[in-house]
């Protein structure tokens, strides 16, 4: 089973600790589910960020969610 990758801007909530990975680059800091897995074996996940006059979007490509069984 797999969900589609979603970005959104802020921390992660307060009740989630240990579900997601820090990653600091330059002065951001991404924080990506830990089931957050490349497409394809030794692909990448690039997360970047989109400017449109005033807009900005956060994207995601290359990424695919894993749900793990319960």
């Amino acid at each position: 089973m797999s969900r589609t990758p979603a970005v959104r801007m802020g921390k992660p909530y307060e009740n989630t600790p240990g579900f997601y990975r820090e990653y600091p680059v330059d002065d951001i800091t991404i924080w990506a589910s830990k089931d957050v897995v490349p497409d394809k074996p030794g692909g990448v996940v690039r997360i970047g960020l989109e400017r449109f006059l005033l807009a900005r979007d956060i994207t995601i490509s290359g990424a695919q969610v894993t749900v793990r069984e319960l």
